[in-house]
């Protein structure tokens, strides 16, 4: 239907795709090289969801396992290359181990959501990389692509013989038949699969959940860490934002696509990676844009997700006028940058949160409020650029997010369909439709939201932009009090709470669960459409492919976590540490209090109930 509505063929839309992914030996070529690094990120969601365990964290990994291979062959410049290569793969591994079992530790040993805990951690792991590469590793002649210093080309992973295809994929799928062996074929696998299954039965049977929790949680990691070494040492040669392409999240479909299944993840990554080998055939022969291909892709994914309910188990001076008016101290003057800051960074980490929340009170996790923040910047932005009213742009994209959280409810509604697959699934497809439809309106210039000036007061510039706060702020503080009052107070709230509690004591009471979450979730999703709309139309104030850099994501973990902790703190905490100006990631977990929770029983989707619900922490 997609492809009708832009007058295109969906028989000459398969037909390219299959020729740009396994037409010609140099398709195959490309695809494989596509699905290389996506069969050793896949086995990383994988391995650990054999214990009921859903770690969404495997791009941290890789990075972080590229960035140590790069160094490491760095620093034996000059040892024979085949010792270079194995000791790159070891510190590779090692360290994508060291930062995913870490997850598993937490998840282990405090309880810790390993969902929410393995995401935020992907965030401090490019973080760091991207300090790392851009500070003391990086390469003074890299002027416009920051890299570190290029790897020995004896560390050089060389091509298979006769294929032109590099060994990674040999690698890949080595290891998706050796982690099925070991899942499938040792007591080690049968354990974890039966901590999987009742983690109770497993502790009363004496079995080491814990030590098996950190231990997959490590495997996965070392094997996300090994794809990262090769992509440096087959593909990139250096360490560079070249690694940061989505492969640790598009694992999370494709291992979802296979039902954790080590053996199927091989032809899933083949088939994802002959889609992204396509790409360029496509734009060229059916004059699709590149955003095309990613509505696409999320489509595609969406509908496959959602057929698993058909089958399958379950400083200024100190001089001058400024200075006769009032003095500003160095320290005033950062306080009051950082409130400006925090003040504007903090209204999209807010309305995000609190949609979070919503979904999360009522069973749900909604990892598509990624899309839905970049969806909704985007209808905002064309909508008051088209009418010249930004609040009509507010209206359209708290719409365009509950349109798009509708159809993420209807679909995890069905039986046997993971929410949070469905959820990357749906961030794919939102972000693909807004960067297809959002081009038109990247250049012209939309009218913003008018900000409320509350420094007249005082004659300093600084203080009085820093007191322009925007309207959204402070509907975003009314909502988040008046949610704090509805879920204490009403029996919409109750309700809500119920259903997102306990499954059979809402059905006892007679409450339909499904349109519940439903509606929660379109309630959810239209705050984070209202949150896309503060980024296009008051900070940064534009519309542009990169306008988010991962906050619908990141809001996750302030939205999902300690129900006590109001939403207005959690919104506004995460917003005043981001305006320091980097590492906001590194407080996100400390800002929600862990709580204890059944070793092993979060992270499963289980068939009993609707929709395959669970809470996030």
């Amino acid at each position: 239907m997609f492809l009708l509505a832009l007058g295109r063929s969906p028989a000459d839309f398969f037909r390219l795709v299959w020729t740009g992914a396994f037409g010609s030996w140099f398709s195959w070529r490309n695809t494989l090289s596509r699905a290389a690094p996506l069969l050793l990120t896949a086995l990383c969601v994988a391995v650990p969801a054999q214990l009921g365990l859903v770690v969404i964290g495997g791009e941290g990994a890789l990075v972080l396992g590229g960035l140590a291979a790069t160094w490491t062959g760095l620093m034996l410049d000059g040892a024979p290359g085949a010792v270079m290569q194995l000791m790159m793969a070891v510190a590779g591994a090692a360290a994508g181990a060291v930062w995913l079992g870490l997850v598993g530790l937490l998840r282990a040993q405090r309880g810790i959501n390993e969902t929410v805990t393995s995401l935020v951690m992907a965030y401090i792991a490019i973080a760091l990389f991207n300090q790392l590469v851009e500070g003391p590793l990086r390469d003074p002649a890299s002027l416009n692509k920051p890299s570190t210093y290029a790897i020995p080309k004896a560390a050089a992973l060389p091509t298979l013989p006769g294929l032109d295809v590099h060994p990674g994929i040999l690698i890949g799928g080595v290891a998706c038949v050796l982690c099925w062996l070991l899942i499938a074929r040792t007591t080690t696998g049968f354990a974890a699969r039966v901590t999987g299954g009742n983690v109770r039965a497993a502790q009363l049977q004496g079995l080491p959940v814990a030590w098996l929790m950190v231990g997959a949680c490590a495997l996965g990691g070392a094997l996300a860490g090994l794809a990262g070494m090769i992509e440096v040492a087959a593909v990139h040669g250096r360490a560079n934002a070249s690694l940061i392409v989505g492969y640790g999240y598009s694992d999370i479909l494709i291992a979802f696509l296979a039902r954790q299944n080590a053996l199927a993840i091989i032809p899933m990554a083949v088939l994802l990676g002959g889609i992204g080998a396509a790409g360029g055939l496509l734009q060229r022969r059916m004059g699709l844009p590149d955003a095309a291909v990613l509505v696409l892709q999320g489509m595609i994914f969406v509908a496959i997700l959602a057929s698993e309910t058909l089958y399958g188990p379950c400083a200024g001076s100190s001089r001058g006028p400024l200075h006769e008016q009032f003095r500003m101290n160095a320290a005033e003057t950062v306080l009051v940058a950082m409130l400006a800051g925090a003040l504007r960074v903090s209204t999209p980490f807010l309305f995000v949160s609190l949609g979070e929340c919503l979904t999360e009170r009522a069973g749900r996790i909604n990892l598509g409020n990624e899309g839905v923040l970049v969806l909704g910047a985007m209808v905002a932005y064309a909508t008051s650029y088209l009418t010249g009213s930004p609040w009509l742009g507010v209206l359209a994209a708290a719409a365009a997010g509950s349109a798009l959280g509708g159809l993420h409810g209807l679909l995890c509604a069905l039986t046997r369909v993971n929410d949070v697959a469905m959820g990357i699934a749906i961030l794919l497809a939102g972000n693909g439709i807004a960067f297809f439809f959002g081009k038109p309106f990247v250049q012209p210039s939309a009218p913003g939201l008018p900000g409320i000036p509350f420094g007249g007061w005082s004659s300093v510039p600084q203080v009085q932009s820093a007191l322009t706060i925007s309207p959204l702020f402070l509907v975003g503080v009314a909502v988040a009090f008046g949610m704090a009052w509805m879920f204490r107070a009403t029996r919409l709230g109750l309700r809500l709470r119920i259903v997102g509690d306990s499954v059979d004591a809402a059905r006892a009471l007679g409450l339909d669960i499904n349109r519940t979450r439903l509606l929660a979730t379109m309630a959810g999703s239209a705050l984070a459409g209202v949150g896309g709309a503060f980024l296009s139309l008051v900070y940064p104030g534009s519309w542009n492919e990169s306008l988010s850099s991962g906050q619908g994501l990141m809001a996750v973990a302030p939205g999902g976590l300690p129900r006590r902790i109001h939403a207005v703190r959690r919104g506004r905490g995460a917003g005043a540490v981001a305006a320091i100006g980097g590492g906001h990631e590194l407080l996100l977990p400390v800002l929600c209090r862990p709580v204890r929770a059944d070793i092993g029983g979060a992270g499963r989707n289980c068939a009993s109930q609707p929709g395959g619900a669970r809470h996030a922490g």
